[in-house]
């Protein structure tokens, strides 16, 4: 199992904007998306797979909130990285902690090959 320690990704109200009809990224969530990418890659070492996929998040923070949020900026900050596309996550399993240190774990298991028999 592969596990990535992240700082705690912006929640959606804070990540995205509408401007001139379309949506766009904001300053806050580019910076943070940066950082999540060069730190994943960094962990995870292999090339984005282009199979179904299941993921672990565990959100630690030190208020409330909405436990989902979160998850669309994390799963986008992750295209590219962990996986091809977002659509490619078939099952999602998510706890929220109250803690002093803010942070963010995925856990995953890359898919095997499937050999023809």
């Amino acid at each position: 199992m592969i596990e990535i320690e992240l700082s705690l990704p912006p929640t959606t109200n804070k990540s995205f904007r509408v401007g001139k009809g379309r949506f766009y990224e904001t300053d806050e969530y580019k910076w943070w998306k940066m950082e999540a990418q060069l730190v994943a890659r960094s962990t995870a070492r292999h090339e984005p797979t282009d199979m179904e996929i299941k993921l672990e998040i565990e959100f630690f923070q030190k208020f409330g909130g909405d436990i989902d949020g979160r998850l669309k900026p994390l799963l986008d900050s992750l295209e590219g990285v962990i996986y091809q596309n977002d659509k490619q996550v078939v099952e999602i399993v998510v706890r929220k902690y109250k803690s002093k240190q803010a942070r963010c774990i995925v856990r995953y298991e890359l898919p095997q090959l499937r050999l023809p028999v």
